[in-house]
């Protein structure tokens, strides 16, 4: 017997049990999925049955993050049996992949998908209490006895392994409604944040094409602009080190085109290099703080940020240090600018044709832009940096709620926290 948490933060002592997926209250049982519902095999197409209208097939494209979306769609027409059809409250399952992290996502079916086919590399799950093994499927103790079950060679969920993974469940209907109640309050939390950043991102986009194309103008501002080349805003235009140091050490970062996101600097496995390594690249590429951080070469080709770090830094030949005359012109007003859709455009446009994605130093100075004067051009970033700032504010609360709802799952899914 041990005193276990409840919801109002009370205390009760409750007695567990070992199992098999660790202890659990004693009044709970361990059940496979055989006893508690019934798995379903997908529908099995051929290409010349694909259509651009029809029956909507559902594939592992259509599950995101736990729940339906569908910007990756695939229609049939044919004759589709019944039990391929999925219910309102189905759970979906991605049972094969070529991509093994992709097996064992899940969502439930909603009402707009209610009579939507489902194909064979899933599988459908349907049972009285659908809303509790939901969340038992994406908890830690069922999604680790998936990767049991796939071992070094296998990538699929026969539905044998399917109906033979254990949930735990509670022992009355009250407490299951209880806990599936919570969890997916969690989600409706979530899922709420997730809308609230997909439509200020939208604004903040709107916002970025107006005023920084100047259709747009702020109030107090009505000076003419300039269409200036990089070469006639910047001081200094130069790439990092073509060769290839030695790294280690830990003296100086060494930042490439991996450690260059859109709008900052990604520094969680940045490399180092010695001193002696860093005086031979700093000596033709002397990266300052405030300086723009441009990738010039991969696939990430336009990503660019604000250099925000105090001590000196290596850069790789993939990344190029932009330098701007302060006295006339706002770094920050400059990255939106080669962030906006028009900077994006002007830089895929100078790769068109290219078998490397790759610019070099000429074409970035030549890259052009709209110019205003300093002072409209801090008071447009002041603008969009409060825009950015409370999106990224919003993105810190959902991953916080993404993380709560974990702690939720491990904590209730096991009964270490009851909700009786």
């Amino acid at each position: 017997m041990v005193n276990v948490a409840l919801a109002n933060d009370e205390t009760v002592l409750c007695a567990y049990k070992q199992s098999d997926i660790g202890p659990i209250p004693a009044d709970w049982r361990l059940e496979p999925m055989a006893n508690l519902g019934q798995s379903l095999a997908g529908l099995t197409y051929s290409p010349s049955d694909v259509r651009e209208s029809g029956t909507l097939v559902l594939r592992s494209s259509n599950v995101q993050e736990g729940r339906l979306s569908y910007v990756d769609n695939v229609f049939v027409q044919m004759e589709i049996p019944g039990r391929v059809l999925v219910r309102e409250g189905d759970i979906l399952i991605c049972v094969r992949n070529g991509s093994r992290e992709l097996i064992g996502k899940c969502a439930r079916i909603d009402q707009n998908a209610n009579g939507m086919a489902f194909g064979a590399f899933m599988g459908v799950f349907r049972s009285s209490i659908n809303d509790l093994v939901f969340f038992a499927f994406q908890s830690y103790y069922v999604q680790r006895q998936i990767r049991e079950h796939l071992g070094a060679t296998i990538n699929q969920i026969t539905n044998k392994s399917l109906n033979s993974f254990l949930i735990a469940v509670p022992s009355t209907e009250r407490e299951v409604r209880r806990i599936a109640g919570a969890l997916s309050d969690a989600d409706a939390l979530i899922e709420a944040l997730e809308t609230l950043i997909v439509k200020k991102r939208a604004i903040m986009q709107g916002a970025m094409q107006d005023l920084l194309s100047g259709r747009k103008r702020l109030p107090g501002f009505s000076a003419n602009w300039e269409t200036l080349p990089l070469s006639s805003i910047c001081t200094k235009i130069q790439d990092g080190t073509h060769f290839s140091p030695k790294t280690g050490g830990g003296d100086f970062l060494y930042v490439t085109s991996r450690n260059i996101a859109r709008g900052f600097l990604d520094l969680r496995d940045v490399e180092t290099v010695s001193l002696a390594e860093h005086q031979k690249i700093y000596g033709r590429c002397d990266t300052r703080k405030g300086d723009i951080l441009l990738t010039k070469d991969g696939a990430s080709t336009g990503n660019a940020a604000i250099n925000m770090i105090d001590e000196q830094i290596s850069l790789l030949s993939s990344v190029a240090m932009l330098r701007l005359d302060e006295a006339k012109h706002s770094a920050d007003f400059f990255l939106q600018q080669i962030l906006a859709e028009e900077g994006q455009k002007q830089i895929r446009d100078m790769m068109s044709g290219n078998a490397i994605t790759r610019l070099t130093l000429a074409k970035i100075k030549a890259l052009r832009f709209l110019v205003p004067p300093r002072s409209e051009q801090l008071a447009i970033s002041d603008v969009l940096t409060c825009m950015k700032d409370e999106i990224f504010a919003l993105e810190a609360k959902l991953a916080k709620a993404r993380q709560i709802k974990q702690g939720m799952m491990q904590e209730l899914l096991t009964g270490r926290v009851r909700l009786v």
